[in-house]
C-alpha cells in the first residue's frame, strides 16, 4: 500500500508542475495581449490627437475608447489660464452637469486638479473610500476607488491637467499608470500644437487685415493722387490756352507764365510727396506743421477757374497753423 501512495504521489506532481505552468503561460499570454492592446490605443491616440484641428474635442472620443479595456468610469480636462493660477475645466464624462458646473474653474492648489498643477508632478490613489485624505474628499464624494491625475507638461509650460477615475476598481497598477502618464504626454503635445494654430492663425488673419487696409489705402491713394495731380496740370493747360488764344498785356501775360510755373512747380512736388509717402509706409510718421492760409490759397492759385482775371475768392481771416 505504501508503495501504491507512493507512486500516485509521484504521478500527481507532474500534473500539478503543468497546472503551474499552464496558469503561468495564460497569465503571461494574458498580460501580453493586454499591453499589445494598450500599445494599440496608444498609437491610435496619438494619431487622432495630432491629426485634430482641437484635442479637447477629441478627447472624449479617446476616453470611450479606453474606459472599457481599463475600466474607468470617468475623466476631467482642466487647462490652465495663462495670466492667473487657475484651472478651467475644458471637457469631462462621467458626472453630472451641476457637479462640473461647480469645479468648472479651480485655484492652484485647490483639490487635487489643483495640486498637481501647483506641483507640476502627477498623483495616483487607490482604495480612496477607505481613505481620509483631505485633498481626495471630492474625488471620493463622486464614489471613485481608484484614481490618477496627471499634468499636462510642454518642456517646463503647463498646459492643464488630466484626470481619471473608476468605482470599480480598487487600485489601477503600474502598467495602468504609465499607460495615462503616456497618454496625457500625448494630449499635452496635441494641445501645445494646437495653441500654436491658433497663434499662427491669428497672426495670419492680422497680417491679412493689415494687408487689406494697406491695399485700400493704397487704392485711396492712388485715386487721390491721380485727382491731385490733375489740378495742376489743368491750370497748366488753362493757362497756357489764355496764352495761346488771346492778345494779352505784359502784366496778364507774365502773370499767367508765373502760374503755369508755380503749377508744374506743384505738380513736382506732389510727385515727391507720393515718394515720401511711400517711405512714410514703411517707417514712422513725422509730423510737422503747416500754414493752413498759404496753402487755400496755393490751391487757389493753381487753378484757373478759381483765379481767373473775371472771378476772386476772398478769406476774410487767416487760417491755423495746423500739424
Amino acid at each position: 500500500m505504501r508503495n501504491i501512495r507512493n507512486a500516485n504521489t509521484t504521478a500527481s506532481e507532474p500534473q500539478s508542475a503543468i497546472l503551474r505552468n499552464t496558469e503561468v503561460l495564460a497569465q503571461n499570454e494574458a498580460a501580453l495581449q493586454r499591453h499589445s492592446q494598450r500599445a494599440q490605443l496608444l498609437a491610435e491616440a496619438s494619431g487622432r490627437l495630432l491629426l485634430a484641428p482641437d484635442p479637447r474635442q477629441m478627447l472624449r472620443k479617446l476616453y470611450e475608447a479606453v474606459a472599457g479595456p481599463l475600466s474607468l468610469d470617468a475623466y476631467f480636462h482642466f487647462t490652465a489660464s495663462a495670466d492667473a493660477d487657475e484651472l478651467q475645466l475644458s471637457s469631462f464624462a462621467g458626472i453630472p452637469e451641476a457637479t462640473a458646473l461647480g469645479i468648472s474653474k479651480l485655484h492652484f492648489g485647490q483639490a487635487t486638479c489643483g495640486i498637481v498643477a501647483q506641483e507640476k508632478r502627477g498623483c495616483a490613489a487607490s482604495n480612496i473610500q477607505e481613505s481620509d485624505d483631505p485633498s481626495y474628499e471630492f474625488v471620493r464624494s463622486l464614489g471613485f476607488k481608484a484614481y490618477a491625475c496627471n499634468p499636462l507638461m510642454v518642456e517646463d509650460q503647463l498646459l492643464g491637467t488630466l484626470s481619471f477615475g473608476s468605482h470599480t476598481r480598487s487600485f489601477l497598477d503600474e502598467e495602468d499608470l504609465r499607460f495615462l502618464q503616456t497618454l496625457s504626454h500625448y494630449v499635452a503635445l496635441a494641445q501645445a500644437r494646437s495653441s500654436q494654430m491658433e497663434v499662427l492663425e491669428k497672426r495670419v488673419a492680422e497680417r491679412t487685415a493689415r494687408l487689406e487696409e494697406t491695399v485700400g489705402d493704397l487704392e485711396h491713394f492712388s485715386y487721390s493722387l491721380t485727382h491731385d495731380l490733375r489740378a495742376p496740370l489743368r491750370a497748366m493747360q488753362g493757362f497756357s490756352s489764355l496764352l495761346l488764344e488771346e492778345s494779352l498785356p505784359e502784366p496778364e501775360r507774365t502773370s499767367y507764365l508765373q502760374r503755369i510755373a508755380a503749377a508744374a512747380e506743384r505738380m513736382d512736388k506732389l510727385v515727391r510727396d507720393a515718394l515720401d509717402y511711400s517711405m512714410v509706409l514703411r517707417g514712422e510718421l513725422s509730423l510737422s506743421t503747416i500754414d493752413a492760409h498759404a496753402l487755400l490759397r496755393a490751391v487757389i492759385e493753381s487753378s484757373p477757374l478759381l483765379s481767373g482775371y473775371q472771378s476772386a475768392i476772398v478769406v476774410e481771416r487767416s487760417l491755423p497753423t495746423i500739424w
